[in-house]
């Protein structure tokens, strides 16, 4: 099979082709792939000695030129009005351009580098507390992998008053923002921590800690989503903020 764009004076441009296929009679399937460009194409089938164009309109009139139009090339065709082109194509979208339709050859559409099923993500995930914030290092097991980071810290205080009160627990919310990791890489994100979990820490000492909670997530190729927890111990400073 060939792709046409009319050019002028009658002429047809080849601009793509499928490789050779030997026909019998009756029908013939092909398993077979060619890239198509948006708009204006003409489907044709070319032989050792003629080359027909499908008509847009009709199925029993052709352009046809005697000889080979070989890729890169155009010749002048003349038209059949009695004789069709017995070929039928079908276009599917190609999301990732990777050459493979969306609707039956490409099973994972969002990923160039996978035509079978979409692999599931995997995450790796260490942490460390290091000048005033929270360095996270992530790996994962796929490409096009977002990965977002978040987590929390959280403290029982009493509030002052007049009367006792019970203890309240304070939630403190983090977040690392997302970015692309590749997968032969380790990603880094730095958390840093609020000043309110800074003036914390500055009233503790140093052998009491709080407990931070983070989070990677990130969702594959085929929208399933993988989150991987970890903790992470914040020191207490000892040395009051100003």
């Amino acid at each position: 099979m060939q792709l046409f764009y009319p050019g002028n004076d009658g002429k047809y441009i080849n601009i793509g082709e499928t490789a050779a296929e030997l026909v019998v009679e009756g029908a013939n399937s092909f398993p077979t792939r060619v890239p198509v460009p948006n708009g204006g194409v003409y489907f044709g089938l070319r032989g050792p000695e003629e080359t027909f164009v499908c008509d847009e309109e009709t199925t029993a009139t052709s352009a046809f030129y005697n000889g080979e139009v070989r890729y890169g090339t155009a010749a002048p065709f003349g038209t059949e009005n009695s004789l069709g082109t017995p070929v039928t194509a079908v276009v599917e979208p190609d999301y990732d351009r990777d050459e493979y339709g969306d609707e039956t050859q490409d099973g994972c559409p969002k990923g160039v580098e996978y035509q079978s099923a979409c692999p599931k993500v995997t995450l790796r995930l260490s942490a460390k507390s290091r000048d005033r914030a929270i360095v996270v290092w992530v790996r994962t097991s796929t490409s096009g992998a977002i990965v977002k980071i978040f987590g929390q810290v959280g403290w029982n205080f009493k509030p002052r008053a007049q009367r006792p009160r019970p203890k309240v627990r304070m939630i403190v919310s983090l977040s690392g923002g997302g970015k692309f990791i590749d997968p032969r890489v380790k990603g880094r994100f730095r958390v840093p921590l609020p000043k309110l979990v800074l003036r914390r820490l500055s009233r503790l000492a140093p052998d009491e800690s709080l407990t931070a909670k983070i989070a990677a997530r990130s969702t594959d190729l085929a929208g399933r989503v993988e989150t991987k927890r970890i903790r992470v111990r914040l020191k207490g400073q000892g040395n009051p903020l100003p």
